[in-house]
């Protein structure tokens, strides 16, 4: 699972050589932490966390300050 600075999320089957896009989270991302291929948690820059069970299609809020 990859995670760009203007939020857009993709994943790779084959190591990276090529990249699914699946989704994109508003806000500015600070970091990722993923679990597995389709957790994640995501902390904002504004300290929110959100957290992706499906790869990063969909996010639900965690945590905001």
């Amino acid at each position: 699972m990859r995670a760009d600075k203007d939020g857009l999320f993709q994943v790779s089957s084959d190591g990276g050589q090529t990249w699914e896009r699946r989704g994109r989270i508003d806000g500015e991302l600070y970091k990722v932490r993923a679990l597995d291929a389709e957790r994640s948690f995501v902390a904002l820059s504004d300290g929110t966390i959100v957290e992706t069970t499906d790869g990063g299609r969909t996010f639900e809020e965690r945590f905001r300050p």
